[in-house]
């Protein structure tokens, strides 16, 4: 049977000699040689880690030089396959204790992944959400040989596997245009089953049968998939959020706040009865709130609630996103919202707060909002309960005084 024979420096530590040849001893028990490999390590070792790495991609190099007369394994993906073998050692050998001070000149950078979608997927949102899954896989599990994914709605699912090192991997994966997560398992399986193809180059056929191995493949896609939906779960959708320049209902336009706002906004703003109690301090002169337009209105998602007949300026409603949200999340955003005295009890701020969340949930895909008012803000409170929020708990908040107040945190979910 075909060995490995290990030669080393006369002058490496007893203990990092004794590990390295108890490696090869376990290599030749695993690994089905097709000749001898002979291998004379002259360096000095401080790590029994740095050593055995060595010699696992040594071996897996000549291994793969001598049944091929091309290499058929990139230099990356010998890496990997020596990264497997060390885990699958360690396994076994328990008091081998692993470091990460292999040599950085010894680790191989990931090769790139180039994606074609096919033209006929023109929903830009689409487009996007398979651009941002291969690099996902990117991120979280390289590939060490370049991979062409060609996105399809023609063509069936297929792995094009490389038959030496000098060709790239070809993945076609059928799009699902209705149903993203069908074709993201496609392109996770696709990678799965690259992976399950370059072990068995090495270690040889699995006693498996094409149902368990099926099994496995599936099994590896679906935890690829769960890891997608843990990554973005409170993430925006990945063509970003774009909020239209103006909202209309059947009273009202919903539209950007103009510096030329500012009159009109003191005139509202200036009633003790209408800021303290959303938040904010009252208006002190046209130019202070022309300076509020300035610094807090003038942000997307934030409208100016006006008349759709005669233009005058009635209130606000906004979304605030991300960290400016209770929830934290940027696909959670909070509602806010405020109305001048004068058009209190006609259900105005109901007709633009829907108007806002059938956009949040409707065109940006938003999956919850949320919604905060002061305890003893009685109207605001039928207004949420009115829109069909459900108060989840109460926290404290400092006033405009710095006094702590009950405040009332509710959320709508989309269904």
């Amino acid at each position: 049977m075909a060995t490995i024979q290990l030669q080393l420096k006369p002058t490496l530590a007893p203990e990092i000699a004794v590990e390295a040849q108890r490696f090869c001893a376990w290599l030749n028990e695993m690994i089905p040689l097709p000749a001898d490999i002979k291998l004379i390590i002259k360096g000095d070792f401080t790590s029994s880690t740095t050593l055995v790495n060595l010699i696992a991609l040594q071996v897996i190099a000549r291994r793969d030089t001598l049944m091929h007369s091309e290499a058929l394994f990139t230099p990356g993906e010998v890496w990997t396959l020596a990264d497997e073998l060390l885990y699958t050692y360690q396994e076994d050998y328990p008091d081998f204790e692993a470091t990460d001070d292999v040599p950085a000149e010894l680790t191989p950078q990931p090769a790139p992944i180039w994606v074609q979608v096919d033209p006929a997927i023109t929903n830009d949102a689409v487009r996007a959400e398979l651009y941002r899954t291969v690099q996902l896989s990117e991120t979280t599990d390289p590939s060490m040989r370049p991979i062409t994914v060609n996105f399809s709605v023609t063509e069936p699912t297929a792995v094009t596997l490389p038959t030496n090192s000098q060709q790239d991997l070809q993945l076609t994966v059928a799009v699902n245009a209705q149903n993203l997560d069908h074709t993201r398992v496609a392109f996770f399986q696709a990678l799965e089953r690259y992976r399950a193809w370059l072990q068995d180059q090495f270690f040889g056929t699995t006693d498996l049968t094409v149902e368990e191995n099926e099994a496995l493949i599936t099994e590896g896609a679906n935890e690829s998939l769960a890891e997608y939906h843990h990554a973005f779960a409170h993430a925006l959708p990945a063509q970003g959020v774009y909020f239209p320049p103006t909202v209309t209902t059947e009273r009202l336009v919903l539209r950007a706040f103009s510096e030329d706002d500012a009159p009109e906004l003191y005139e509202l703003a200036k009633d003790p009865d209408i800021g303290p109690i959303a938040g904010w301090p009252v208006h002190t002169s046209v130019a202070n709130s022309r300076d509020n337009i300035t610094d807090f209105l003038q942000i997307e998602g934030t409208y100016a609630v006006t008349n759709r007949q005669s233009g005058k300026l009635l209130g606000a409603v906004g979304l605030k996103l991300g960290e400016d949200s209770v929830s934290h999340y940027d696909d959670e955003p909070e509602i806010g919202y405020w109305i001048g005295k004068p058009y209190w009890g006609q259900g105005l701020i109901p007709e633009a707060s829907q108007a806002l969340i059938d956009l949040a949930f409707n065109e940006l895909h938003f999956k919850a909002i949320w919604l905060c008012h002061r305890a003893d803000n009685h109207k605001s409170a039928r207004i949420a309960e009115k829109l069909g929020f459900t108060p989840v708990r109460t926290r404290q908040i400092k006033d405009l005084t710095g006094k702590l107040v009950p405040d009332v945190v509710n959320v709508l979910r989309h269904k």
